[in-house]
């Protein structure tokens, strides 16, 4: 079974910040979106993987 990819707009809350109107790519099968660059471009994110942790900046 091959899950079908759907482009959206949605409203995700990230590290307190809310990104209205983001266009997201996602499917039926997951419960992940995926985010584009445009989107990444506006947060400062600090991944420590030895840490495992991620951290959201405004």
């Amino acid at each position: 079974m091959t899950a079908t990819p759907y482009n959206t707009t949605y409203d995700p809350p990230i590290g307190g910040v809310t990104l209205p109107g983001t266009y997201v790519v996602g499917d039926e099968m997951g419960d992940e979106v995926i985010l584009g660059r445009d989107v990444l471009n506006h947060l400062r994110i600090t991944l420590d993987g030895p840490a495992l942790l991620t951290r959201w900046s405004e």
